[in-house]
């Protein structure tokens, strides 16, 4: 992780460079810098994008929104855990789409847990099975994998111990 005051470091950098950005190219949005998703404790702020030209950074899969993400970590030279420093948001919706992949974890890891057996997420980006990772790495009772290659990568939410699901269990102490 980066030391403690990255981040007061990073800060009047980063809100320069995203005012020269967003006046350059004449958008008209204004930021807000936010905690991170509640199942991301690695993410230092999210910068969330909102105002009339706000729709334009989330068309075609936020494209132009990963454009200036990428300018902003190569112009601010940051890189390994420096770049987890910043995240990027447009009306609040990766913060809506991690809360509700971590609700859709829990669910599967309960399922997992109650059958034994693993369920797999369809596949998804590497930003969003990171997300689930991190909602299930104190889950009992169960572990995730990323499973799978490029575009058809995927997580699956395994029992920990697969041999017997945890309602065979529960039956057979009843009978003891």
């Amino acid at each position: 992780m980066p030391p403690a005051n990255a981040w007061e470091d990073l800060e009047p950098r980063l809100r320069e460079l995203l005012d020269l950005i967003v006046s350059h190219a004449r958008l008209r949005v204004g930021y807000t810098l936010l905690p991170p998703p509640e199942a991301d404790t690695e993410t230092g702020r999210i910068i969330n994008f909102e105002g009339e030209d706000a729709s334009l950074l989330a068309e075609r899969h936020e494209d132009l929104l990963h454009a200036i993400e990428h300018l902003v970590r190569e112009c601010l030279r940051l890189t390994g855990d420096h770049a987890r420093l910043i995240g990027f948001d447009v009306l609040g919706r990766r913060q809506l789409r991690a809360g509700e992949l971590a609700a859709s974890a829990r669910l599967a890891a309960e399922k997992v847990r109650r059958t034994g057996q693993p369920f797999a997420f369809s596949p998804m980006s590497a930003r969003d099975r990171r997300i689930i990772h991190l909602a299930l790495r104190d889950f009992p009772g169960v572990r995730t994998l990323s499973e799978g290659e490029a575009r058809d990568r995927r997580i699956v939410i395994h029992p920990e111990n697969p041999s017997r699901p945890v309602t065979a269990r529960r039956r057979e102490s009843r009978r003891l």
